[in-house]
């Protein structure tokens, strides 16, 4: 299931939140921050009959969580993503607690606060690889197709410049002007997507 280029988590909580429940935003929003979370879990030994109702709780509890508060994108959706993963991650750790009181046995590494941090950067780093993600798709669209492959293979690839001229038939120069100004432009896009 692929997510449109201007699909952001954004628009998919603003479908979620809206009138009628849309099955196909939830289905998205799951598929874009499931993984991360599962990854979470796995690595804080969340007990294995656990996991998926634990990740079910953090997607419902981010989306009660834009319902409940008014997303403010003067301080950007990253910021919110952060501090609303936070805020359930605090509620899932009180359930954890009562739990733990018990069942006293058992101890949850999920509990500590390397494991809350850990969380709260895998959910920025996925807010961050969307934004790139958005604003790759943007530029591609608005560039001329070489200028493009010079870009990725000499930024993302890490090919050889003079390699690269050869290939696509420019000067050598050319090929790190494409490069500095589709980072530019990816760089604008991203600053653009923060203030949307």
């Amino acid at each position: 299931m692929s997510v449109g280029p201007d699909e952001t988590s954004l628009s998919l909580l603003r479908r979620l939140t809206g009138g009628e429940p849309d099955a196909e935003a939830w289905d998205l929003f799951v598929a874009r921050y499931g993984p991360r979370l599962l990854e979470w879990a796995r690595r804080w030994q969340v007990d294995t009959d656990d996991i998926d109702e634990l990740v079910q709780q953090v997607l419902v509890g981010l989306v009660e969580q834009f319902r409940k508060r008014r997303f403010d994108s003067t301080r950007g959706f990253r910021t919110w993503m952060k501090t609303n993963a936070y805020r359930v991650w605090v509620r899932l750790q009180r359930q954890q607690q009562r739990q733990l009181r018990s069942q006293p046995m058992r101890d949850s590494k999920m509990l500590s606060i390397e494991a809350r941090e850990d969380m709260l950067r895998l959910m920025e780093q996925q807010a961050e690889a969307e934004a790139m993600e958005i604003a790759i798709a943007r530029v591609k669209t608005r560039v001329h197709e070489k200028t493009w492959e010079a870009f990725k293979m000499l930024a993302l690839e890490d090919r050889d410049g003079k390699a690269i001229a050869e290939q696509l038939g420019m000067s050598i120069s050319s090929v790190y002007v494409a490069r500095h100004n589709v980072q530019k432009m990816l760089a604008e896009e991203i600053e653009r997507l923060g203030r949307e």
